[in-house]
C-alpha cells in the first residue's frame, strides 16, 4: 500500500512539473542560472576576436579570445581566453574535426555574456559544463539574451541585473 501511495505521489509531482506555467519554467531556469553564477570566477560581456585550435595531450581544444567590453564580476581584464574541447585541427598531416558540441557557439559575430571558471593555466572554461554562454541578440535598448529553457528572451539589462544579484 505504501509503495502505491509513493508511486501516485511521484506521478502527481511529475504531472505538475509538466503542466506548470511558463513562469514556473523560467523560475527553474533562473535557479539553474544562480548555480552557474555562483560556480563562476568571472562574468563578462565580450566579443570573440581570435580563435585557435590546438592538440594538447592528444586532445583537440579550441582557444577563443574575447575582447571584454564589461566585467560583471571578478577580475577586470581587457581580454579573456576561453578553452573548449573540440574544434578543427589543421596541424597534422591530415586535417580533422572533433565536435564536442561546445565550440561552435563561441564563434558569434556579436557580444555574448560569459560566465567562466579559471583553469590552472590562466585560461578560462565555460562554467557548469558549458552552460555559462549566453549570446546577445540585437543592440542598444532592444538587445536581448536568449536563455535556453526559457519561453522568451530577456532584456540584457534585466539579465545582467539578475546575474549581479546572484553574486
Amino acid at each position: 500500500m505504501i509503495s502505491i501511495v509513493k508511486s501516485a505521489v511521484g506521478i502527481l509531482v511529475f504531472a505538475l512539473c509538466v503542466l506548470s506555467s511558463s513562469a514556473s519554467a523560467d523560475m527553474w531556469h533562473r535557479a539553474d542560472l544562480k548555480n552557474v553564477v555562483q560556480l563562476s570566477d568571472i562574468g563578462i560581456i565580450g566579443r570573440p576576436v581570435s580563435s585557435e585550435t590546438k592538440m594538447v595531450d592528444q586532445r583537440v581544444t579550441t582557444e577563443t579570445t574575447f575582447a571584454v567590453s564589461e566585467t560583471l564580476f571578478g577580475r577586470d581584464q581587457a581580454t579573456v581566453t576561453v578553452v573548449t574541447p573540440g574544434g578543427i585541427y589543421m596541424g597534422g598531416p591530415v586535417p580533422f574535426a572533433v565536435d564536442m558540441g561546445s565550440v561552435l557557439p563561441l564563434h558569434t559575430d556579436g557580444d555574448s555574456v560569459l560566465l567562466l571558471t579559471e583553469t590552472d593555466s590562466s585560461l578560462y572554461e565555460l562554467a557548469s559544463f558549458g552552460e555559462g554562454f549566453f549570446p546577445i541578440r540585437g543592440e542598444g535598448n532592444d538587445a536581448e539574451v536568449v536563455v535556453e529553457g526559457s519561453t522568451s528572451p530577456v532584456s540584457v539589462t534585466r539579465f545582467i541585473e539578475t546575474i549581479r544579484n546572484y553574486r
